[in-house]
């Protein structure tokens, strides 16, 4: 059962970056693997209590949580939806950001609520009047994944400023759980922190606001 499983943390260290990695041999074997809803659901809410737990256990504290597409969109669920976590000192400043990279309906992992017979709500182990959070925004009887990290963010980032605008009108029925919705350029160049760096010089902003902060220093010493 999911409850059984036990993923194995792997931690590394890359030009100053810190990677944690989960290892389990059946839920974690392939990103899409699985021919029922049921084995699909098990995969995808593994991550999603394994990643919450791994935050947890090893005190991150983190300020942002980005999740992204379908496959991690539960942790956002499962984290605010369950008190253990929802109450846990780790998550007390975390701010949820959900990142749609294609909003197709192909992309939204949705699955028929009941299958042979089980309610595979009952996989999540939350309350279960918190289903219609979890449901499809236009075939409410399906738990719709992508529609579950976009309900329980804080904001939803996407890979251009067009197609923001175009998923809040037409993002066959993700439109209706949208709420706030950012889109970010894709694939930044390599002289990102350089014109970023020249446009900041450019823009007087030194030069105006930093008298005023020594001023109000000035006036507040004590």
């Amino acid at each position: 059962s999911l409850h059984d499983a036990l993923p194995i943390l792997h931690r590394g260290e890359v030009d100053g970056i810190h990677f944690i990695l989960l290892e389990h041999h059946e839920l974690f074997d392939g990103l899409y693997w699985g021919y029922t809803a049921e084995e699909k659901l098990k995969r995808r809410i593994a991550l999603g209590r394994a990643a919450a737990e791994a935050i947890t256990v090893l005190n991150l504290n983190p300020l942002f949580v980005f999740t992204n597409d379908a496959f991690a969109g539960l942790f956002n669920g499962i984290v605010r939806t369950d008190p253990y976590y929802f109450n846990n000192k780790n998550f007390i400043r975390t701010t949820f950001f959900h990142i749609v990279h294609n909003g197709n309906w192909q992309y939204f992992d949705s699955y028929g609520r009941y299958e042979n017979g089980k309610d595979l709500f009952n996989l999540f182990n939350i309350p279960r009047n918190r289903f219609i959070e979890f449901s499809d925004p236009v075939e409410p009887e399906k738990i719709n994944c992508m529609a579950s990290g976009v309900r329980f963010s804080d904001c939803v980032i996407t890979v251009s400023p067009s197609y923001a605008g175009q998923i809040k009108v037409a993002g066959d029925g993700l439109e209706h759980v949208l709420k706030e919705i950012v889109g970010i350029n894709n694939a930044i160049g390599r002289d990102f922190i350089g014109r970023i760096q020249k446009k900041f010089d450019s823009s007087g902003f030194v030069d105006k606001y930093y008298p005023k902060l020594c001023e109000y220093i000035y006036k507040n010493e004590s």
